[in-house]
């Protein structure tokens, strides 16, 4: 196999000829490519009132529209 076998057999062909040279199989080598991303979707809680990463994600995004808007209203002369 060489490189006149297309660029992605070839690409393949060389990552499992380099993962044979460090020991590593192919299955290895593509587990360090993923992202394991194990997060806890919770900030903090308070007895039954919690606090998650989402609504403040979902908040602050209104929050920045407010302000975007408000930039625009400001840039073209508009009252608030």
């Amino acid at each position: 196999m060489g490189p006149d076998a297309g660029p992605s057999l070839y690409f393949l062909y060389l990552c499992t000829q380099t993962a044979r040279d460090a020991h590593l199989n192919l299955k290895d080598m593509l587990e360090m490519l993923v992202v394991n991303w194990h997060m806890n979707p919770e900030i903090f809680h308070i007895g039954a009132l919690s606090l998650r990463w989402y609504s403040v994600l979902f908040v602050s995004g209104f929050i920045l529209g407010w302000f975007i808007f408000k930039w625009f209203f400001k840039r073209e002369g508009v009252p608030a």
